[in-house]
């Protein structure tokens, strides 16, 4: 790049990108040399080169990997390479897993300071159940339950008509079932 300067006038310099590192500053010479800075005065009539310096960014492998609640491995993305101070490209939560709800990666931190796994983090789902007398009498409470733990529901507190009348037969999940 050529920019014009005019003697007595100032700088303006372009701040440069390149892939896997950092833009330093602009120097006179390819190695060392004084800095040049934005607002510098132009003071030398001649022609002059200024050097971009650059410092390479360090790189590391991330790979995000889902695990079952046992810890066993279900799924895995590839293994990427990622440059110093780059956030790494969050893949979706893997929805596979009946009854948990994808929260997040651990660690959170998606800007890799070393080689670094990603694992998912999951919460188990809660439920609430609410018990309808469907035509009988009576007032019951809701029950909470956790997936995958057992837990027998709360027995019926209801009464239809006459007592003797009508038996208990059980729960179900709709007003019709028999």
């Amino acid at each position: 790049t050529q920019i014009t300067v005019y003697i007595d006038g100032e700088y303006e310099l372009p701040e440069l990108e390149r892939t896997g590192y950092f833009f330093l500053s602009w120097f006179t010479e390819a190695s060392g040399g004084e800095e040049i800075s934005d607002g510098d005065t132009v003071t030398d009539v001649s022609i002059t080169t200024l050097y971009a310096h650059w410092k390479a960014k360090s790189q590391y492998t991330y790979q995000f990997v889902y695990r079952d609640v046992n810890g066993e491995e279900v799924s895995t993305d590839d293994t990427a390479w990622v440059y110093e101070e780059d956030a790494v490209e969050e893949p979706d939560g893997y929805d596979g897993w009946v009854g948990h709800t994808f929260v997040g990666w651990s660690p959170e931190n998606l800007t890799p300071v070393s080689n670094t796994v990603y694992t998912a983090a999951y919460t188990t789902n809660e439920y609430t159940v609410a018990f309808h007398a469907n035509g009988g009498q009576g007032l019951m409470g809701v029950q909470d339950f956790v997936y995958d733990i057992e837990q027998a529901l709360t027995a019926n507190a209801f009464t239809y008509g006459k007592t003797g009348a009508w038996t208990f037969g059980g729960w179900a999940t709709n007003a019709t079932a028999s």
